[in-house]
């Protein structure tokens, strides 16, 4: 009935992702979670992510990428360079799990190379080295970080 629901309103998809995470239907929960992705939360989504990375790290990767990028270019968020950050050592263990250790630095250089990235110190930052993230003509280039070691 509430797969019903969501199918004539997506808007309760959220609740119909929950349910079936709570009875123990992962793999359901996260092809509707994958579905209807615009109507989830972001705090449910992190969730989802977390728990699809144990036994399927390869599904996570690209949805980690997706909200890496929106992390950094989400200039109204003050604290988007933790967000970022922080997403960048959960898709760096995605990647490691994934036995694809080696393609999270090639990540890491497609999005220097791709997005004019440029190493500087910020003073906003709690490590002294950062990067800058542009798009192209007309996009504003927001700063993020990296960690050490990642």
């Amino acid at each position: 009935m509430l797969r019903d629901r969501v199918d004539q309103e997506p808007v309760y998809a959220s609740e119909l992702v929950g349910v079936l995470v709570a009875v123990g239907r992962e793999d359901e929960a996260w092809q509707e979670a994958l579905r209807h992705r615009r109507w989830l939360g972001g705090p449910q989504w992190q969730t989802l992510l977390e728990r699809r990375a144990v036994m399927h790290p390869e599904e996570v990767i690209q949805p980690y990428r997706d909200l890496v990028e929106q992390a950094i270019l989400n200039s109204a968020d003050k604290r988007r360079y933790r967000r970022a950050v922080a997403l960048l050592a959960a898709l760096r263990a995605a990647y490691q799990a994934a036995e694809e250790a080696a393609a999270f630095g090639r990540y890491l250089a497609e999005m220097r190379r791709g997005r004019a990235i440029t190493y500087g110190w910020s003073p906003n930052t709690p490590t002294s080295l950062g990067f800058g993230v542009g798009r192209g003509a007309g996009m504003q280039t927001a700063t993020a970080l990296i960690i050490d070691g990642l």
